[in-house]
Protein backbone atom coordinates (compact mmCIF):
# COMPACT_ATOMS: atom_id res chain seq x y z
CA UNK A 1 0.00 0.00 0.00
CA UNK A 2 2.70 2.59 1.13
CA UNK A 3 5.14 1.82 -1.66
CA UNK A 4 1.82 2.31 -4.20
CA UNK A 5 1.00 5.57 -2.53
CA UNK A 6 4.58 7.00 -3.25
CA UNK A 7 4.77 5.79 -6.56
CA UNK A 8 1.61 7.61 -7.90
CA UNK A 9 2.02 10.77 -5.86
CA UNK A 10 5.66 10.86 -6.98
CA UNK A 11 4.72 10.58 -10.59
CA UNK A 12 1.96 13.53 -9.89
CA UNK A 13 4.77 15.90 -7.91
CA UNK A 14 6.58 14.99 -11.26
CA UNK A 15 3.01 16.00 -13.26
CA UNK A 16 3.02 19.07 -10.73
CA UNK A 17 6.65 20.09 -11.97
CA UNK A 18 5.80 19.99 -15.37
CA UNK A 19 3.02 21.83 -15.02
CA UNK A 20 5.15 24.59 -13.31
CA UNK A 21 7.84 24.67 -16.31
CA UNK A 22 5.52 24.17 -19.11
CA UNK A 23 4.48 28.26 -19.87
CA UNK A 24 8.49 28.23 -20.32
CA UNK A 25 8.94 25.25 -22.34
CA UNK A 26 6.28 25.35 -24.51
CA UNK A 27 6.66 29.25 -25.19
CA UNK A 28 3.07 30.16 -23.61
CA UNK A 29 2.42 33.60 -24.41
CA UNK A 30 3.49 35.35 -21.26
CA UNK A 31 0.94 36.42 -18.56
CA UNK A 32 -1.81 34.94 -20.50
CA UNK A 33 -4.61 32.70 -18.99
CA UNK A 34 -3.06 29.27 -19.26
CA UNK A 35 0.10 30.31 -18.40
CA UNK A 36 -1.04 31.78 -14.70
CA UNK A 37 -3.37 28.67 -14.71
CA UNK A 38 -0.63 26.24 -14.99
CA UNK A 39 1.24 27.74 -12.73
CA UNK A 40 -1.55 28.00 -10.00
CA UNK A 41 -2.72 24.22 -11.05
CA UNK A 42 1.39 23.23 -10.81
CA UNK A 43 1.83 24.40 -7.71
CA UNK A 44 -0.72 23.08 -6.04
CA UNK A 45 -0.40 19.29 -7.52
CA UNK A 46 2.85 19.99 -6.69
CA UNK A 47 2.03 20.57 -2.80
CA UNK A 48 -0.72 18.23 -2.23
CA UNK A 49 0.65 15.15 -3.98
CA UNK A 50 4.19 15.86 -2.09
CA UNK A 51 2.57 15.87 1.54
CA UNK A 52 0.12 12.70 0.25
CA UNK A 53 4.13 11.26 -1.14
CA UNK A 54 6.07 12.27 2.34
CA UNK A 55 3.90 10.63 4.85
CA UNK A 56 -0.07 10.83 4.81
CA UNK A 57 -0.09 7.66 3.90
CA UNK A 58 -3.52 7.39 5.27
CA UNK A 59 -5.15 10.86 4.15
CA UNK A 60 -6.65 9.76 0.80
CA UNK A 61 -8.50 12.88 0.42
CA UNK A 62 -5.91 14.84 -0.36
CA UNK A 63 -5.07 12.43 -3.62
CA UNK A 64 -9.04 13.26 -4.10
CA UNK A 65 -8.81 16.58 -4.30
CA UNK A 66 -5.36 16.61 -6.77
CA UNK A 67 -7.36 13.94 -8.76
CA UNK A 68 -10.41 17.07 -8.95
CA UNK A 69 -7.90 19.48 -9.68
CA UNK A 70 -7.10 17.20 -12.81
CA UNK A 71 -10.66 17.51 -13.75
CA UNK A 72 -10.15 21.11 -13.85
CA UNK A 73 -7.20 21.10 -15.56
CA UNK A 74 -8.69 18.77 -18.41
CA UNK A 75 -11.73 21.16 -18.93
CA UNK A 76 -9.83 24.70 -18.22
CA UNK A 77 -9.35 25.12 -21.85
CA UNK A 78 -13.05 24.97 -22.89
CA UNK A 79 -13.81 27.27 -20.10
CA UNK A 80 -11.16 29.46 -19.68
CA UNK A 81 -11.16 29.77 -23.97
CA UNK A 82 -7.44 29.02 -24.37
CA UNK A 83 -6.56 30.36 -27.67
CA UNK A 84 -3.47 28.47 -27.87
CA UNK A 85 -3.12 24.69 -29.11
CA UNK A 86 -0.40 24.00 -26.60
CA UNK A 87 -1.41 24.34 -23.85
CA UNK A 88 -5.11 23.24 -24.76
CA UNK A 89 -3.58 20.02 -25.84
CA UNK A 90 -1.04 19.85 -22.73
CA UNK A 91 -3.03 20.74 -19.98
CA UNK A 92 -5.97 18.12 -21.49
CA UNK A 93 -3.19 15.80 -21.20
CA UNK A 94 -1.23 16.13 -17.85
CA UNK A 95 -4.76 16.47 -16.42
CA UNK A 96 -6.12 13.02 -17.52
CA UNK A 97 -2.93 11.83 -16.17
CA UNK A 98 -3.50 13.62 -12.81
CA UNK A 99 -6.73 11.74 -12.43
CA UNK A 100 -5.54 8.49 -13.32
CA UNK A 101 -2.07 8.70 -10.79
CA UNK A 102 -4.77 10.64 -8.06
CA UNK A 103 -7.47 8.21 -8.18
CA UNK A 104 -4.65 5.28 -8.14
CA UNK A 105 -2.79 6.69 -4.81
CA UNK A 106 -6.35 7.24 -3.24
CA UNK A 107 -7.54 3.83 -4.15
CA UNK A 108 -3.92 2.31 -2.71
Amino acid sequence: MRSRVIFFSLLNVLAGLWLLVAPYALSYISGSTPYANDLLVGAAITVLAAVRMLGAYRSAWISWIVALIGVWLMIAPFVLDYLESNPRYNDIIIGALVVVFASASALS
